[in-house]
């Protein structure tokens, strides 16, 4: 039997930047691979607001926002635990989406366009050798040309290759979508003590709930998720309410833990990180989903370049560490900076007076935290 021929990329992991990512470089022409752990759609936590400077990108990969019929949102709430309120309008605004419909939608473009979608595939390690690497998974190996790992906030290959600087933290989030008496053009972030929960308006009159604590809150409440929401969230009158106003649509919420906000390497052993794989953002620095696209975009143009020849594999690296640092690096300051003062209560107070008094003020701080479009 004859060797499969070499891919041109292979990308571990099928999320917003994985499957951004094929569908670029598929559009260019390029025979590329993605391995996705699970099968399209599923769940999985994330704010699920959009912020429309990715628009443009969609619109022209083909996303139909015509026959979703999305929710936009304008205005940004934010509450700190005793309850004080800052209203702002958004910059650019932006619409939500449940990452189930999204990745979904996203796998369908990419499949049209000619990327090879292997689903319920668990990658285990990216090798390079001889100037190709060599995707390995369990079920199957696949040489390539060039490699891109989106597996996210921590994989099997993070362990494998002890990637530095990679911490497991004491940080959980916890996810429902739920009904409720909610504005559909808000997106909102409520702080409590030890965390801080957002509330956005995603497709079919549904809404996105997904905090943020750590460990130590949990085991404070005898590790009961319940008993949390009641005596931490519930200490926020704002978060208060909206829990005893709403209906859950799932039984259980879907939650995560060991999340890390530390600074990683966006590139490693040659291979290009994006997405939560180059940098687990703040839930403060603006949208980790148009982060993704942005990553993806960025990183397809020098792939591009490289698979060509109009660029040596160390010309591409340089260049995608100058890009990415170029575009991210300043929001991600602004919303470590943000965090920093939100999570000391007296803190969160002064800034929230004083952003309320002053709403110019507050455009800006909001504003540093997104991006442009692209």
């Amino acid at each position: 039997m004859e060797p499969a021929p070499i891919l041109d990329c292979s990308i571990a992991g099928g999320g917003i930047a994985g499957l951004s990512l094929a569908i670029r470089l598929s559009e260019m022409g390029f025979r590329t691979l993605v391995a996705e752990r699970n099968q399209y759609p599923f769940h999985k936590v994330c704010g699920e607001y959009v912020s429309m400077e990715s628009h443009a990108f969609l619109e022209g990969i083909g996303f139909p926002f015509g026959e979703l019929l999305l929710p936009r949102v304008s205005r940004f709430l934010l509450t700190d635990p005793a309850g004080r309120q800052l209203k702002a309008a958004l910059p650019l605004g932006g619409f939500g989406i449940s990452r189930y419909r999204f990745d979904q939608e996203l796998a369908r473009i990419a499949r049209e366009k000619g990327a090879i979608l292997k689903e319920k595939c668990k990658v285990t390690d990216l090798s390079f050798d001889g100037g190709s690497f060599l995707l390995k998974s369990d079920h199957g190996s696949w040489p390539s040309r060039t490699c891109c790992s989106c597996l996210g906030k921590k994989s099997l290959v993070d362990i494998r290759w002890n990637r530095k600087p990679y911490r497991v933290t004491g940080w959980i989030a916890v996810k429902y979508h739920i009904l409720g008496p909610f504005p559909a053009d808000t997106v909102s972030l409520h702080l409590f003590p030890g965390g801080y929960c957002g509330l956005s308006p995603i497709e079919d009159g549904r809404f996105c709930l997904c905090y943020l604590t750590s460990q130590e809150a949990l085991n404070a409440c005898g590790n009961d998720i319940g008993i949390l929401e009641e005596k931490r969230l519930g200490s926020n009158p704002h978060l208060r309410e909206i829990f005893h106003s709403f209906q859950k649509v799932w039984a259980k919420p879907v939650t995560i833990s060991g999340i890390s906000f530390s600074r990683r390497n966006l590139i490693d052993n040659h291979v290009l990180m994006m997405g939560d794989a180059a940098a687990m953002i703040t839930p403060l620095c603006g949208n980790g989903m148009s982060m993704a696209m942005h990553t993806a975009a960025l990183g397809s143009i020098l792939v591009r370049d490289f698979l060509e020849g109009r660029t040596t594999r160390e010309q591409m690296e340089k260049a995608y560490r100058k890009g990415w640092l170029r575009n991210f690096r300043g929001r991600l300051r602004s919303g470590r900076a943000l965090q920093a003062i939100l999570d000391r209560p007296r803190l969160a107070a002064s800034a929230i007076k004083l952003l309320d008094r002053f709403p110019g003020l507050a455009f800006r701080v909001i504003r540093g935290t997104h991006g442009k479009t692209f």
